[in-house]
């Protein structure tokens, strides 16, 4: 998943910031809590595109919960 957000309200030179997160959906073996997989379910019916679309952009995406999985 490759997220850019772009500044509404410029702070200093950088207009844009990118953030990158690689995970399996073809080889999941690890079972979720319910609370966590409702976590993951919840991001991704959030995310308002269709499939037609080449360049989605949504007002807001809530994924300071899914992050909070990562093991950074």
């Amino acid at each position: 998943m490759h997220t850019v957000h772009l500044a509404d309200n410029l702070r200093g030179d950088v207009p844009y910031a990118a953030v990158g997160i690689f995970f399996s959906v073809n080889k999941y073996t690890h079972k979720l809590a319910d609370s966590d997989q409702a976590i993951v379910d919840d991001f991704f019916e959030s995310l308002e595109w269709t499939e037609t679309e080449t360049n989605p952009k949504v007002p807001e995406v809530p994924y300071g919960k899914l992050l909070n999985m990562v093991d950074m």
